[in-house]
């Protein structure tokens, strides 16, 4: 299950619509190149997201909340296998109790060769070193789980999934008007990348070969074994 309270919470936060901007300045190169009949975005965040620059031909909402135009648990997936081109989750993992479960569910929905955007809280961002404050450690978003990339990386890879890229966004340390520091950001960007605060991964969904390759040069065991003789 996944507490899918955040999202009200956000707009109350004077930098929510900053944050909004550059992850969608980062969302439309990427996906303005997908092509296909079925875009989905997953969770309430994504669906506040513009999903416009991309001409798959159509895009469907899918929440546990009433405003989707699906209603659904994201561990347990309303969508058919293989009929997804694109699948857009924003800051779902952090708070999904089975976050592999979840991505397992994606993979199965989506189409070999189809497109996954994954947008969430980078653990060694600058929001995220701001996590254990008391005021901040028992509030939204620092009460999730914020899992480092590597990790999510490698969950990815065991599902048949490659990273096509690996962005950086929001360089701030809050999400209040006190806590913009808007004049550092560039240099952040340029000079420490990783510092973000929200990471936003594409990566696409291949299936390996299942033949065998037989290489040329690989011998039978049996031939490099010594052969008793009898005595």
């Amino acid at each position: 299950m996944m507490n899918e309270s955040i999202t009200p919470v956000w707009p109350q936060f004077a930098q929510h619509e900053t944050l909004f901007n550059e992850i969608q300045g980062h969302l439309d190169p990427i996906i303005k190149r997908v092509l296909g009949q079925q875009l989905l975005c997953s969770g309430p965040v994504a669906s506040q997201l513009s999903t416009h620059a991309c001409p798959v031909i159509r895009h469907t909402s899918l929440s546990r909340l009433t405003k989707a135009d699906i209603i659904s648990d994201n561990l347990s997936l309303s969508i058919g296998s293989q009929t997804c081109d694109l699948f857009i989750s924003a800051f779902e993992l952090e708070f999904s109790s089975q976050p592999y479960v979840f991505l397992r569910e994606i993979e199965r929905v989506i189409k070999t060769d189809g497109h996954l955007i994954l947008i969430g809280f980078n653990p060694f961002g600058l929001l995220a070193s701001t996590k254990y404050f008391p005021k901040n450690k028992n509030h939204q978003p620092w009460n999730g789980h914020f899992y480092r990339v590597k990790r999510i990386v490698d969950w990815l890879q065991l599902l048949g999934f490659s990273l096509e890229t690996e962005q950086y966004c929001f360089y701030q340390f809050g999400l209040g008007r006190s806590d913009s520091i808007a004049t550092s950001a560039p240099q952040f960007s340029q000079y420490f990348p990783k510092l973000g605060s929200v990471y936003i991964l594409h990566a696409r969904k291949y299936i390996s070969p299942l033949t065998p390759v037989w290489h040329k040069n690989k011998r039978r065991i049996n031939q490099w074994l010594p052969v008793a003789q009898p005595s």
